[in-house]
């Protein structure tokens, strides 16, 4: 499956990955890019790449170089593209040249975004990648956190003011706080903790426990 990552989606046209490919793995260059699908890829490559460099393949030889410089390029994709420079945190959608089309800030993608970053700052301690996840880690908290009724809100406009359509895609219900978007702020926030940990993040995380805990874990 890497190798048909590594061989299919790298799109040489406009830099990153497509954002689709056919069933017989022709890119359809002119296809959107999604913020969690770089973010995945930049997660997924960051953590093979480091399994291969440190676990008992290495022995054997690996191929982490080519998956690091996959990972490379979607971190480099990501700060180029998708990166807000004007309102912070990240953009939902692009077009295949890498313009906004949809600007939207979602909790779930930023929080995929410091999970990637955090991924690639354990493989290469590249300190802008430490640093961007922290400070997305820090607009969270400032904007998407409830802190008058707990949880994190589902989503927020490009400058971070409330919108009246938080879904995620057409199939979800327009709920302002979801299960799955607490899942991900914790997997998120866990991953920057055990690569920086700081009483910020510890304090974000035993929340989000309790909050499982307390509000989605069904005891009965």
């Amino acid at each position: 499956i890497a190798d048909w990552w590594a061989t299919y989606t790298v799109d040489e046209h406009h830099g990153g990955f497509y954002g689709e490919v056919s069933r017989d793995n022709t890119p359809l260059i002119e296809s959107e890019k999604s913020i969690i699908q770089n973010t995945r890829i930049l997660w997924f490559f960051s953590e093979y790449a480091h399994f291969l460099r440190t676990e008992s393949l290495k022995a054997r030889g690996s191929k982490s170089e080519r998956y690091e410089a996959l990972a490379t390029r979607a971190f480099d994709y990501l700060l180029k593209y998708f990166d807000d420079k004007d309102q912070g945190g990240v953009v939902w959608m692009l077009d295949h040249q890498g313009q906004v089309t949809d600007g939207k800030k979602q909790t779930y993608a930023i929080s995929f975004a410091i999970y990637g970053l955090s991924a690639y700052y354990k493989l290469t301690n590249n300190p802008h990648a430490l640093a961007k996840a922290q400070e997305y880690f820090g607009l969270l908290e400032k904007h998407a956190r409830d802190y008058e009724r707990n949880g994190y809100v589902e989503a927020l406009t490009q400058d971070w003011q409330p919108m009246a359509d938080v879904r995620l895609s057409d199939k979800d219900d327009n709920l302002p706080k979801t299960m799955n978007t607490h899942l991900h702020v914790l997997e998120a926030y866990t991953t920057l903790h055990l690569v920086a940990p700081s009483e910020q993040t510890a304090e974000a995380l035993a929340n989000l426990i309790d909050i499982f805990n307390d509000q989605i874990i069904d005891h009965d």
